[in-house]
């Protein structure tokens, strides 16, 4: 299981690259793409999240709950951050195309 734990750090880490990548494209005058890449990097978000309620849940059908209680904490901080910063980073995608339009 712990493919899981991989997997959503991969996808955290899209979460936060795809709406830079989208932006510097928008750059290069390839419009269109900057809202798939938002699009896409919520679902990435979305997507790591999902993967880090699916690894406590094994943990408790496991009853592993000394595992499940040491990183309950520090899964719920990171995946508040990761939303959080997720959020922000295509927020200012979208603003910084939209003063680039101006």
């Amino acid at each position: 299981m712990g493919w899981m734990n991989l997997a959503s750090i991969l996808l955290g880490l899209a979460g936060w690259g795809l709406p830079v990548w989208g932006l510097k494209r928008w750059m290069r005058g390839r419009r269109k793409e900057l809202g798939l890449c938002c699009w896409g990097s919520g679902l990435c978000c979305g997507g790591a999240l999902w993967f880090q309620l699916g690894y406590s849940a094994h943990l408790a059908e496991i009853g592993d709950w000394p595992a499940w209680m040491d990183t309950a904490d520090a899964v719920s901080a990171v995946s508040g951050f990761l939303l959080v910063t997720t959020a922000l980073v295509n927020g200012a995608a979208v603003l910084l195309s939209r003063q680039e339009d101006d």
